[in-house]
């Protein structure tokens, strides 16, 4: 992947990663009429939501750094059910437009937080706090 592509594309697409997900504890917030979920954007690259009830979270790390000697991609870590797994994906170039590559599809920002944060919330208890 051109170094140039990710260092033009790479602060817009952690933005919109960022805002996807801030949409997804907003949305999620409103069904259930409390704060389940609690976004959170560290440094400029880190965005995480994190469960309210049970600590539980998915955490999405963005290096969009070509000078650093590093691969530029994600780092997504999640932990659910007292486990936490980690999982690498790559940037790539689609029609002149920084994705990421997920199961081998070049996925957008938005499409990329779905990917990641649709089954995490599927495996999500909902109700009263145990």
């Amino acid at each position: 992947m051109a170094g140039d592509l990710v260092t033009r594309e790479g602060g817009p697409f952690v933005q919109r990663v960022a805002a996807a997900l801030s949409d997804v504890a907003r949305v999620y917030n409103a069904r259930l009429g409390s704060e389940a979920l609690q976004f959170s954007h560290r440094v400029t690259s880190v965005v995480s939501l994190r469960s309210t009830r049970d600590g539980q979270y998915v955490q999405l790390a963005l290096d969009v750094a070509t000078s650093d000697g590093n691969q530029p991609g994600a780092m997504v870590t999640i932990r659910q059910d007292r486990r936490g797994t980690e999982t690498p994906y790559a940037f790539v170039a689609d029609r002149q437009e920084l994705r990421i590559l997920c199961s081998g599809r070049a996925l957008a920002p938005e499409a990329f937080v779905r990917h990641v944060v649709e089954p995490w919330l599927q495996e999500l208890p909902l109700g009263a706090e145990e």
